[in-house]
C-alpha cells in the first residue's frame, strides 16, 4: 500500500535527510504516493522539490494549518520537532494542525532519554516528554475517530 507522506521541519538537518532518503531510495520512494515537506524556510528545500516533494510552509495558524494538511490528503505524518527556541509552542501548533487535518497516522520523533532530563538543568531537552504528551492525546480527543495510530521513537 502506498502512502501520502508529511514530513514535518524538512529545512532542518534531521528532516531533511529523512526527506532525501525517502525520495531516494528505491527500497522507500516505492511505497510513498506522494511526499509532503513543510518547512518554515522553503528556499531550503528547492533541491527536495526538484526530487518530486511538494513543500509547504508552515503557517502558525493551526486551523489554517490544518487546513492545508488536510487538503494534501496525507495518511501519514512524520512530526520532526524544530530545532528552534520556541520548539514546544511551534510543536503543539503542528500537533493541533494534525488533529484538524485528521490524519490517521502520526509518527514523533523524540529524543532518548527525555525522561529523565530535569526540568531546571535540562529544559530544552524535557520539553520532548511535553511534545510526547500532546501526540498521545490525540488518541483521546472527543469527537474525532480521525487519528488511528501514534508512533513515538526515541
Amino acid at each position: 500500500m502506498s502512502r501520502t507522506l508529511c514530513i514535518t521541519s524538512a529545512d532542518g538537518q534531521t528532516g531533511h535527510l529523512l526527506s532525501e532518503l525517502l525520495l531516494t531510495d528505491a527500497q522507500f520512494n516505492s511505497k510513498i504516493k506522494k511526499l509532503y515537506c513543510v518547512a518554515f524556510d522553503p528556499k531550503k528545500c528547492d533541491d527536495l522539490r526538484e526530487m518530486g516533494a511538494e513543500i509547504i510552509t508552515h503557517k502558525q495558524d493551526h486551523k489554517v494549518f490544518g487546513q492545508e494538511l488536510k487538503a494534501t490528503g496525507a495518511d501519514t505524518i512524520f512530526l520532526v520537532p524544530p530545532a528552534h527556541m520556541h520548539k514546544l509552542s511551534l510543536s503543539k501548533e503542528l500537533v493541533w494542525a494534525v488533529k484538524d487535518a485528521e490524519i490517521k497516522n502520526t509518527v514523533l520523533l523524540s529524543s532518548a532519554g527525555t525522561e529523565f532530563a530535569e526540568s531546571k538543568r535540562q529544559p530544552h531537552l524535557r520539553q520532548f516528554v511535553k511534545i510526547e504528551d500532546e501526540v498521545m492525546q490525540l488518541l483521546h480527543t472527543k469527537g474525532t475517530q480521525a487519528v488511528t495510530s501514534q508512533c513515538i521513537i526515541r
